[in-house]
């Protein structure tokens, strides 16, 4: 793995950071839109959760998935790890402060029906579509044009995150 991937995946999730948290409920794939804060030192992604949200995944075994998009840049990027929450108040008070709230009206209020869930990143893939014309052309240049993607020039990659 090459440490500048590693690093773009943890730009675009610091960048990006609203995503969708994807598990399996044991019958159906879920998903759920959340803003979560991007933490690289700890090897982590912080998220607030309620107690439905926190119900349905201790039924699952841990596994979840975190899908980020950035329309205007053309950026799609994959997360896939492990979950854990966590009913430690001092943790919810310092992740509460760290992330949006444009998801988490509910959430916003301390009480005990409020945890954190930690993503722990295992692997990313991500796809970097040039959107213009011009960008397209830059893209071919500096990539030597060795990418493509549906006929035009992109980046895609692979990362191993685990530590």
């Amino acid at each position: 793995m090459a440490t500048g991937d590693a690093d773009l995946v943890w730009r675009l999730m610091s960048e990006i950071s609203h995503c969708m948290l994807i598990y399996h409920d044991g019958k159906a794939m879920r998903a759920r839109p959340m803003s979560g804060s991007v933490d690289r030192e700890k090897n982590a992604v912080w998220f607030l959760v309620g107690a439905g949200l926190r119900d349905d995944l201790e039924k699952t075994d841990g596994k979840v998935c975190l899908s980020f998009v950035d329309d205007v840049q053309s950026v799609f990027l994959s997360v896939s790890g492990s979950s854990e929450f966590s009913s430690d108040a001092e943790l919810t008070a310092e992740v509460r402060g760290k992330v949006s709230q444009r998801w988490h009206g509910e959430l916003a209020h301390e009480t005990a029906e409020i945890g954190t869930l930690r993503v722990t990143p295992v692997i990313a893939e991500y796809w970097r579509h040039p959107t213009t014309e011009l960008m397209i052309a830059l893209d071919a240049l500096a990539s030597g044009a060795t990418h493509m993607v549906d006929g035009a020039a992109g980046v895609t990659g692979r990362v191993d995150l685990t530590v």
